[in-house]
């Protein structure tokens, strides 16, 4: 009985002492996560979410763009298909 309780005592100990992972909303990784969660895509070099609704963006400040150009970040191809992309940029 005695080996039991200082058993579970250890295990709630290890528990406890294990960092709880809090991600505040001025860490890229909220809205990486944020927009994955909601169907997005995530572009981490320009923090921008691809193909979310607008009303998503601005309830987190971002700047809304329902037609962004699909090549807008590829300034050295030399042919572009000219496609609308929703695009929230986030600070």
């Amino acid at each position: 009985m005695y080996n039991n309780l200082l058993i579970l005592f250890a295990i709630v100990t290890i528990i406890n002492s294990i960092p709880t992972i809090v991600i505040n909303q001025d860490d890229p990784v909220y809205y990486e996560l944020e927009c994955v969660n909601s169907s997005g895509k995530w572009i981490k070099e320009y923090n921008e979410c691809e193909y979310i609704k607008k009303d998503w963006c601005k309830e987190r400040g971002g700047v809304f763009d329902e037609c962004a150009s699909a090549c807008r970040h590829n300034k050295e191809s030399q042919m572009c298909i000219m496609v609308c992309v929703p695009v929230c940029r986030l600070k």
